[in-house]
């Protein structure tokens, strides 16, 4: 997969580095076509030596006018100071891709003085190696094509899936956080392991293959994981005990409600940024 575009970064920390890192990594983009901007001179000197792309320092105008996308990959409460930042640097043609958890694009469109293509891209960390899941939402200056290159991109590193702007809420929250709830589990299968009696040298590779093997199954067979959890629970089993014991806790009902909960929060964020009186990080 070649992209032929010019894309910048704006705000190259985690999640903004590790787009770098998969583009280059799945060799979608050439080196000399990515731009990534860092909020201080330490952060850039630091990203430089781990990716062979031209980092800087602010200079967000600048790279802003480059570059045919421009990726905004700052946290919620300073996009609009970066996007007045580089409003006159912002062309009718260009792209304004957005990965701000919790800022929708009517906002978005709003800070801007001029009618530009803003597309929300929210993805995870899996960028960096290639496994991302990214929900899209497209604003409606953008063109079809202009979608498909964005859309584009994000394959590049994963998995998209095209949503309506309000459904992102959800989008965050099951793909964006969910990785968070993933490793939360994964280390509560650790904690197990060893209090079952194995030995702290085996639990980590047989935890990481035990997600992986199970996410790689359903991938291939697409069968539903509810069916594949009827496959190898034996009634009177392990897994049924297993299964009887976290029922009894409200596993399930627990992280239900850690979707759901993450979810308003995006809500949240868009209320409050919405709200000039509100303060927000």
């Amino acid at each position: 997969m070649s992209i032929d575009c010019r894309i910048a970064i704006i705000g190259a920390g985690n999640l903004g580095s590790a787009l770098v890192a998969g583009l280059l990594r799945a060799e979608a983009v050439a080196p000399e076509r990515l731009i990534a901007t860092t909020a201080t001179q330490e952060q850039a000197q630091k990203l430089s030596q781990t990716l062979p792309v031209k980092v800087t320092a602010g200079n967000n105008a600048e790279a802003a006018s480059w570059s045919d996308v421009v990726i905004v990959a700052v946290k919620p409460g300073k996009v609009r100071a970066i996007l007045e930042e580089m409003q006159g640097s912002l062309r009718p043609e260009q792209i304004l891709v957005s990965m701000a958890a919790g800022v929708p694009i009517a906002l978005l469109e709003s800070w801007l003085p001029r009618p530009v293509p803003v597309i929300r891209a929210l993805p995870n960390l899996a960028m960096r190696v290639c496994q991302s899941a990214t929900a899209i939402s497209v604003g409606r200056h953008a063109t079809p094509r202009q979608r498909e290159t964005v859309e584009k991109i994000f394959q590049a590193v994963g998995i998209t899936v095209v949503v309506e702007d309000e459904a992102i809420h959800g989008a965050t929250a099951l793909a964006g956080s969910g990785p968070g709830f993933l490793y939360w589990l994964m280390e509560a299968f650790a904690a197990g392991g060893i209090e079952a009696g194995l030995p702290p040298e085996a639990v980590s590779s047989l935890t990481q293959q035990t997600f992986l093997g199970a996410a790689h199954l359903i991938r291939e067979t697409g069968q539903d994981p509810a069916i594949l959890r009827a496959q190898v629970t034996t009634p009177k089993g392990t897994t049924a005990a297993g299964i009887a014991e976290l029922e009894k806790r409200g596993a399930k009902d627990a992280l239900v409600a850690a979707i759901v909960a993450a979810a308003e929060r995006s809500r949240e964020l868009s209320r409050s940024l919405a709200d000039p009186n509100s303060a927000h990080g």
